[in-house]
């Protein structure tokens, strides 16, 4: 499998110092038919992997009913790879949460992909807030690959370790394995892959199983399982 060079563009980091992180829930249909009354865990998708990753699992019938998911990110820009303003952006946006005040939630998931400005700084911001609310808090995150760098590497494990103070676990998705495991197959099935196993760990933490297959047919789906 060929992986992509990354590209980082350069950016108005002045107007980066301006953005505005939300809270919005994803939009799956679900919301009216089950109600958020129904649900006790909620997952906190932060940034844009996180939420590209999540969106098959928020469209799992089963999980909609237990779950409410939530998306965060900075718009319309970003964090530009900065950390710094992405924990900004998330203290400030945890200032005005309301989310928390009108659900009765017991359990949260915290979702993110490390390396990043969004995920690296405010997953670790999200889950502390989250913990001292007094939620059961349960980390999901996925580490950068090798060839982004020894940077990003370290300012993941990092943000790893600082999450972990606030959880009763957090489960490491290590992107290299995934490179090795499906070095023959695309990148749609890698990521497709990534999904999968994010929506399984959804379904470990929160003890929701909807899915019959074997969980390593859920997690290593190939494009030959596909067909059968």
């Amino acid at each position: 499998m060929q992986c992509p060079r990354l590209a980082y563009p350069i950016l108005n980091f002045a107007a980066l110092k301006q953005q505005n992180m939300e809270i919005k829930e994803f939009i799956t249909g679900s919301s009216e038919e089950n109600g958020n009354g129904n649900r006790d865990v909620a997952v906190f998708a932060i940034g844009t992997g996180a939420i590209t990753a999540t969106r098959r699992a928020s469209r799992n019938k089963l999980l909609q009913k237990h779950v409410a998911f939530f998306q965060c990110d900075n718009e319309p820009l970003g964090c530009g790879s900065n950390e710094t303003i992405g924990r900004q952006t998330a203290e400030e946006c945890l200032l005005k949460e309301t989310v928390l005040a009108h659900n009765s939630f017991h359990k949260a998931i915290v979702i993110c992909t490390l390396g990043g400005g969004t995920g690296t700084g405010a997953a670790p911001v999200f889950a502390k807030y989250l913990y001292e609310k007094g939620l059961e808090v349960t980390n999901i995150v996925t580490l950068p690959f090798s060839f982004e760098g020894k940077n990003r590497k370290s300012i993941s494990l990092a943000a790893v370790n600082e999450m972990s103070n606030y959880a009763k676990a957090t489960i490491v998705i290590n992107e290299d394995i995934y490179q090795m495991l499906l070095k023959d197959e695309t990148m749609t099935d890698y990521f497709d892959a990534i999904d999968s196993h994010i929506e399984n760990a959804i379904s470990f933490a929160t003890g929701i199983y909807p899915q019959k297959a074997p969980w390593y047919k859920r997690i290593f789906r190939t494009k030959t399982d596909k067909r059968r």
